[in-house]
């Protein structure tokens, strides 16, 4: 029965050494590596192995890693596994945070792996550029629901990442978070985190950013039909041919990730198996608490992969 959705994840899920494991052990994780490092002329791997973590941290680095590391899974499952989620009849949808985006075009076949690659790191360089400003910043916001938090954001201050019932993330000046952030504080906020980014991602001060993106490579895409509808984050919808992804994936870095009503709709659809494949299984812990009745389970290491092939295939 096609009930099971694959997602991806964005900037923070990197760790050092993630992909060592898989690399060693499989020739086709190491084949997939050399093809995108070929595809952008960058080594990123050995960023990926030896770091440090505040190199791989980086915009730039960091979005291309989180790729790699998601495509070299999705390689090894149906190369040494024998699964393959890009087919119809395992998979009823794809989506991905943010730059996980991206991953899901390449996974779904809209994009080839060169192409995708060149992608991300065009998007991940640009962002880097026009997003590294002291006075910027995110803050992820816990236990005030998007309703709420809606009332009492600034003008200089808005969602970015609308996540689960209980986690949302807003994104602008520092001193307009720190305005947003006690204003949750009075209302229930249980927990307020800034997050490490050089920016303010999805809000208005990624215009330029975006802008860019879209002249020097988005514009120039020649995108396929995805095998799966992607559910994308600006409409929290799913496209099932390539005329109707440019216009999302044109807003998405300007516009709120719409991760909660994506959920939503894939769970209202039939879902009841939701698949992370990249490393640490951030979406995951964002989910699961808000879908009881859903199977949610991340495929992040080889021992994860072989429990999923034992148990869930």
């Amino acid at each position: 029965m096609q009930n099971k959705a694959v997602v991806f994840p964005g900037q923070g899920s990197q760790r050092v050494g993630m992909a060592d494991a898989l690399v060693e052990n499989f020739q086709t994780a190491e084949e997939v590596v050399d093809e995108i490092e070929s595809a952008i002329s960058y080594e990123i791997l050995s960023i990926m192995k030896t770091g440090p973590i505040e190199e791989l941290t980086k915009t730039n680095n960091a979005q291309i890693a989180i790729f790699a590391m998601s495509i070299v899974i999705l390689r090894v499952l149906a190369t040494d596994f024998g699964f393959d989620v890009g087919n119809i009849g395992i998979t009823k949808y794809m989506a991905g945070h943010s730059l996980g985006e991206y991953t899901a075009l390449c996974a779904s076949g809209a994009l080839p792996l060169h192409e995708a690659a060149k992608l991300v790191m065009a998007r991940g360089r640009i962002m880097s550029k026009f997003s590294n400003d002291e006075n910027l910043g995110m803050v992820a916001i816990i236990g005030v629901p998007f309703e709420e938090l809606r009332e009492i954001v600034t003008n200089n201050c808005v969602i970015a990442n609308d996540n689960s019932d209980v986690q949302v993330v807003i994104s602008g000046l520092d001193s307009e978070i720190e305005i947003v952030s006690s204003r949750a504080r009075a209302i229930g906020a249980k927990k307020i985190i800034r997050l490490n980014t050089a920016g303010a991602f999805h809000s208005p001060f990624m215009v330029e950013a975006n802008r860019r993106f879209i002249g020097e490579a988005l514009s120039k895409l020649n995108l396929s039909d995805p095998c799966v509808p992607i559910i994308m984050n600006a409409t929290a919808l799913p496209v099932s041919n390539a005329e109707g992804m440019y216009g999302p994936l044109a807003a998405q870095m300007v516009s709120t990730v719409k991760w909660r009503s994506t959920i939503d709709y894939m769970v209202t659809s039939g879902v009841d198996t939701v698949i992370e494949i990249g490393y640490g299984g951030i979406l995951t812990n964002i989910s699961k608490r808000s879908y009881p009745n859903v199977k949610m389970l991340c495929l992040g290491t080889i021992a994860d992969i072989e429990e999923f092939m034992m148990k869930d295939s």
